[in-house]
């Protein structure tokens, strides 16, 4: 199948709207709620807490792990998409941006994402699930989160 989308935008920037819109023209998308949320995604948190500790250049099975999305949004998709646009030649790169701008896009983040690195309980389960660690390291290493 192959990807004929990628998402180059930031969350917070109308992504999960994309991502709708993507499902609802017949293009099954992969947006971070699939790795997440589907379980039969559970292989996909390995797969990119792989790519985000791997060495830059590392080849990485896309096909695979994309193998029936045709579009991707969000993160982690769009922490790579230079590296996706060079395996799918063909596919369209789409760019969402924040109506508000750069400030109203950060205050949004702060709010929505990363609320989370202050709270107590959030650093507890961190240190206790493998799960929450891999998932923080992810979040954190390649695409240029706030640590």
């Amino acid at each position: 199948m192959g990807l004929e989308v990628i998402g180059a935008g930031f969350g917070r920037s109308g992504t999960e709207s994309t991502y709708t819109a993507l499902n609802r023209l017949g293009f099954p998308c992969c947006h971070m709620r699939e790795v997440l949320h589907d379980k039969a995604n559970r292989a996909h948190l390995q797969f990119w807490h792989t790519v985000a500790n791997a060495p830059p250049g590392s080849r990485h099975d896309w096909d695979r792990l994309f193998g029936h999305y045709t579009a991707t949004v969000d993160n982690p998709g769009r922490c790579v998409w230079r590296e996706l646009l060079a395996h799918y030649p063909q596919a369209k790169a789409l760019l969402t941006v924040h109506p508000g701008g750069a400030e109203a896009w950060y205050d949004s983040t702060i709010d929505t994402i990363y609320f989370t690195e202050t709270l107590w309980q959030f650093k507890v389960l961190k240190w206790l699930t493998p799960f929450a660690r891999k998932f923080a390291v992810s979040r954190t290493s390649s695409c240029g989160g706030a640590r």
